[in-house]
């Protein structure tokens, strides 16, 4: 028999709790000096087999941030990676990552080259028909002007339930970001900044689409000051 009282309850609470982070962001006194933005971010990736056996694939991901309002690009990332699937549901991924920024801290046109090497574990499992990623990722951070590498921890918690046999579903996750050391005049350790992401996808063949609300806040470093973004997120994945 299936325990839907016991799933239910679960996505409940992941839901109630990614909620709290958002009103956290919008209310907290901590965060009353933060500028605000709201930008569009379209989010396209491919994954895809390089054996037969498909243990090992070549991922590449693209994405084009719009900031100032979503009038002008802000941030640009390319990140390509090798991926090793050990089981279905545990993989390892080594890559790299292009992320220049295009806009400053008063939203002026201005270029900052940034280059990533990084390395990650993904675990998924289910929870009755919710599906659960949990992806750990170390980056080493090549940030122009900085005269050292910068590293940085994330770890992402997402939970994804389809709704019927419609190929739609709903989609939240989480992602807290932590720098592991300070570099001046860089990031300081401990908090970066944390994300999170309430919205819906829909899965036709090989694509996958999500579409939904991205709250970030986060530390600039360069300036010192915080800032809160509200973004509408557009992903589109194809997995061959």
């Amino acid at each position: 028999m299936r325990r839907t009282g016991s799933c239910s309850y679960f996505f409940v609470k992941l839901s109630t709790w990614l909620f709290t982070v958002l009103l956290v962001f919008q209310s907290n006194p901590a965060f009353a000096d933060s500028s605000e933005d709201f930008q569009l971010w379209l989010v396209p990736t491919v994954t895809a087999p390089i054996t037969d056996d498909r243990s090992f694939s070549f991922y590449f991901e693209s994405q084009v941030r719009g900031g100032d309002d979503g009038s002008h690009v802000e941030r640009l990332l390319v990140r390509p990676a090798l991926v090793y699937n050990y089981t279905k549901s545990l993989s390892f991924s080594l890559g790299y990552g292009w992320t220049p920024t295009y806009l400053d801290n008063q939203y002026n046109r201005t270029f900052s080259d940034e280059h990533r090497l990084w390395q990650q574990l993904t675990y998924s499992h289910a929870v009755e028909e919710f599906q659960i990623i949990h992806r750990l990722r170390e980056e080493q951070r090549f940030i122009e002007g900085l005269p050292q590498v910068s590293n940085r921890f994330r770890y992402l918690l997402r939970a994804s339930k389809p709704l019927g046999d419609s190929g739609f579903g709903a989609t939240v996750y989480n992602e807290l970001f932590v720098n592991l050391h300070s570099i001046e005049p860089g990031p300081d350790a401990g908090f970066d900044r944390d994300r999170v992401f309430v919205g819906s996808y829909l899965i036709d063949g090989v694509v996958r689409y999500e579409l939904g609300y991205l709250g970030e806040y986060a530390r600039r470093f360069r300036s010192g000051e915080g800032r809160l973004i509200n973004a509408l997120a557009l992903a589109a994945s194809v997995n061959f």
